[in-house]
């Protein structure tokens, strides 16, 4: 092997490492986003996944839910703190958990902290039957 063929193996090299490591990057983000959703710190989570790779990940697989299954959603607790997205009910209009909404539109499933079209006497997302107040 002459001393050409030797370089672009090792730029080879290079290139696969830089590769891996922006894969491994993104696959610790992933499971950072993941331990968040279960209500864990973020940052936290990123580091051990990058740092301890697949031990990380399985740890993150396996930690239970602090937020109840409402992946995504906020935690029971933070619903005073809720902000809505674009498209979301206001807080002020926030129906009682499991009640009919007040423009009987819609109405929040307690189970799965779901909103639910008014003319449904199940939730959508659990099957919990509609409470009536």
């Amino acid at each position: 092997m002459n001393g050409q063929q030797t370089a672009w193996i090792t730029v080879l090299i290079g290139v696969a490492a830089i590769g891996l490591i922006i894969v491994w990057y993104y696959a610790a983000r992933s499971m950072a986003d993941i331990a968040r959703d279960k209500g864990y710190t973020e940052r936290k989570w990123f580091h051990f996944c990058f740092w301890l790779g697949l031990a990380g990940f399985l740890m993150v697989a396996a930690m239970p839910d602090r937020n109840g299954g409402m992946t995504g959603q906020p935690a029971p607790q933070s619903w005073k703190a809720w902000k809505p997205k674009s498209g979301e009910l206001p807080q002020s209009y926030m129906p009682v958990r499991g009640a009919v909404s007040d423009a009987g539109s819609t109405w929040f499933c307690e189970g799965c902290m779901s909103y639910n079209d008014g003319d449904t006497d199940v939730c959508r997302q659990c099957g919990a039957p509609r409470r009536k107040t």
